[in-house]
């Protein structure tokens, strides 16, 4: 699905389809944005898909995630699993630099990764407190299909524990 149908569509139904909210995914969009302008350009085609489209077709794999590849996405779109690939690596770009010994890391390249930390912090400790319940850190042995229940139960209990 394209971006310009989705635009149109209510904010609720928005995040139904992409899983998040409409002022994050714009929030999104801005961070590419940045990033596809500090990148240097390359010579070629100029991109099939927009910022935009790119962003959705990456939500949409980490989202529905049937299989471990992009064929299902690259249909609906009509490109290369290639595209898709490259483009989804951009989100990746939001993780820390690794220190090398030729170069090290500036001093602009650890303030980075200081404020990717930052954040970063807070999602790790959710995850941990989760894992608590061992429902994630060990194998499930019920059924499948009470699996999201348990598991939202259990997410719920974590965030009442958090924030109340």
């Amino acid at each position: 699905m394209k971006y310009e149908k989705l635009a149109e569509y209510s904010n609720t139904r928005f995040r139904r389809i992409t899983g998040v909210k409409r002022a994050t995914f714009d929030k999104l969009v801005e961070i590419l944005r940045k990033g596809y302008a500090e990148k240097p350009r390359r010579r070629g085609r100029t991109p099939k898909l927009s910022i935009e489209d790119l962003l959705l077709a990456t939500l949409e794999y980490l989202r529905e995630h049937r299989t471990y590849t992009y064929a299902h996405i690259t249909a609906s779109y009509g490109i290369a699993e290639s595209n898709i690939y490259r483009g989804s690596k951009c989100a990746n770009s939001l993780l820390p630099k690794k220190r090398s010994k030729n170069p090290p890391l500036s001093k602009q390249e650890r303030k980075d990764n200081r404020k990717i930390s930052k954040k970063r912090i807070f999602i790790e400790h959710a995850i941990c407190f989760v894992k608590r319940f061992r429902i994630l850190s060990e194998r499930y042995r019920n059924r499948r299909h009470r699996f999201a229940l348990r598991f939202s139960l259990i997410a719920g209990i974590c965030n009442f524990d958090r924030f109340a």
